[in-house]
């Protein structure tokens, strides 16, 4: 019995024996085709370990913050991006939540102070996040322009003058005064933090023009 390790097919010759014509092109082909395919299936079981190691070693860090802190305001740790910085000129200089004294003296001058102010900032009103003293003074002429009802005298011109800017460890004060006739003063006062934050307005009014 023959044991054929390639193709071949089978003919009779001339005698009445068969014969055996083996077909060696195609027998190559066909080895080479069987070798391509070992290796294909070989490539794809070495890719297949290499990503199971790869995802096996790899890790994934999941990072998680919160805290009770408003960038506007302050300084904070997780979120450090004021959502209002393109808030309109108006409503990033109004004051809106604050609480307000008045005194009445002697002589018929009047102090009020404005303070407990929330939500009024440099950088809210899209100023840097720490401020020059141009940045200071220009958010508090702001400030005057947009609340005349509590920081103007009504039979005056809407122009205050810049006085003074000083700066502290803790804090910077702005003054200006309101440009009127003689004897009819409004003084501002402008206390801020550091970072641009408004704390506190201080007005005295003196003369006999009234508000």
């Amino acid at each position: 019995m023959w044991l054929l390790d390639f193709p071949a097919t089978f003919e009779a010759d001339a005698d009445g024996g068969i014969g055996v014509a083996v077909i060696r092109k195609g027998t190559r082909a066909v080895i080479q085709d069987t070798h391509s395919r070992m290796w294909t299936k070989l490539a794809l079981a070495i890719v297949a370990v290499s990503s199971a190691v790869w995802l096996g070693g790899g890790s994934c860090v999941a990072v998680y913050c919160s805290e009770d802190c408003d960038p506007c305001l302050s300084h904070c740790v997780c979120t450090t991006v004021c959502e209002h910085t393109h808030a309109t000129f108006a409503a990033t200089h109004a004051l809106e939540h604050f609480e307000i004294i008045e005194h009445t003296g002697e002589r018929g001058a009047t102090q009020r102070t404005f303070s407990d102010i929330i939500g009024l900032s440099v950088e809210r009103a899209g100023g840097p996040a720490w401020p020059g003293d141009d940045d200071i003074v220009a958010f508090a002429r702001g400030v005057t322009a947009v609340n005349p009802a509590h920081l103007a005298r009504r039979n005056a011109p809407m122009q205050f003058n810049l006085d003074s800017v000083s700066r502290y460890q803790t804090a910077i004060v702005v003054q200006l005064h309101q440009s009127a006739a003689t004897g009819n003063e409004n003084q501002l006062s402008f206390l801020f933090d550091p970072r641009g934050n408004l704390i506190e307005i201080d007005q005295m009014l003196s003369g006999s023009g009234g508000r």
